[in-house]
């Protein structure tokens, strides 16, 4: 039997290790201090099948560059856009309440 997993991390061998299971069906990422390096191994690995249970990815307030985060939502598809730019209007408003 395949159990379904969920993780919230800040190192990224941790995170590989899980989505390299391909039972993660919840993984944050959020604010672990990451940049485009570890982004673009969580997109080698989404890109090599590991996020088949994945439902929901949380990678806010990290320090992804505007190519790197175009590349992950080219990955995991458009019905994913809406969720990640609901997670960026949340931090943003919670960063700066105007």
């Amino acid at each position: 039997m395949i159990t379904m997993t969920t993780i919230k991390t800040t190192d990224i061998e941790v995170a590989i290790a899980a989505l390299q299971t391909k039972t993660l069906i919840h993984f944050d990422g959020g604010d672990a201090g990451w940049g485009d390096q570890e982004l673009y191994r969580i997109i080698q690995c989404l890109n090599e099948g590991c996020g088949i249970k994945l439902k929901t990815i949380n990678l806010s307030s990290n320090n992804f560059s505007q190519g790197a985060m175009k590349l992950l939502l080219r990955i995991i598809g458009p019905t994913a856009i809406p969720a990640m730019r609901q997670a960026t209007e949340q931090h943003i408003k919670k960063v700066n309440p105007q």
